[in-house]
């Protein structure tokens, strides 16, 4: 009866360990978003955005913004008389996505130019609706991956290897996000 017991006990604080490093590993990627914000913004009679060509009449800028911050654990610190090499293992990634739209018209557009900057904002807007999934499947592609950093001390090293995971979260956010609004512009 002694030996059931045991057995019970130690299956059960497995089970509870077990949930406990699964949740952990949920809540080492925070993705934070906020809703599109879009301005308009009204061109009076010579005024032209630096970008507007001059065949176009009005115009429809915006950025998906993905700033993030790396969480991580020092893996090795080598440190020579000449620098420091460091390899980091990343354990969490936050982000936070927003929107920022900014559509320019003249005074008195007509009703077909602004259906048709109406028209980019709503594809930017659908597309950013996937951008929450889609940061968080990438910013866990990198928890658990190791990126090395060379520099004069420990902490430019370091600095060196974090802006490494850094860098490809957002070219992996950029590509499948804003390249699409790009592309279904």
């Amino acid at each position: 009866m002694k030996s059931e017991t045991w057995l019970i006990l130690i299956v059960t604080v497995s089970i509870v360990a077990m949930i406990g490093i699964l949740l952990t590993g949920r809540s080492s990627v925070q993705v934070g978003t906020v809703p599109p914000a879009i301005e308009t913004r009204t061109l009076k009679a010579n005024e032209r955005p630096p970008e507007l060509d001059s065949s176009s009449e009005g115009l429809t800028k915006w950025e998906f913004k993905c700033p993030a911050e790396v969480d991580y654990q020092l893996v090795d610190d080598v440190d020579d008389q000449g620098g420091s090499f460091v390899r980091i293992k990343v354990t969490g990634v936050r982000v936070n996505l927003s929107l920022p739209i900014t559509v320019y018209l003249p005074e008195n557009p007509s009703e077909e130019l602004k259906m048709h900057e109406a028209g980019h904002v709503e594809i930017c807007k659908r597309v950013y609706a996937d951008g929450e999934a889609r940061a968080e499947e990438v910013a866990r592609s990198l928890v658990g991956k190791v990126y090395s950093g060379t520099g004069a001390d420990k902490t430019t090293a370091c600095t060196l290897a974090v802006n490494l995971p850094l860098i490809e979260f957002s070219g992996l956010y950029d590509s499948a996000i804003a390249k699409k609004a790009q592309d279904l512009s």
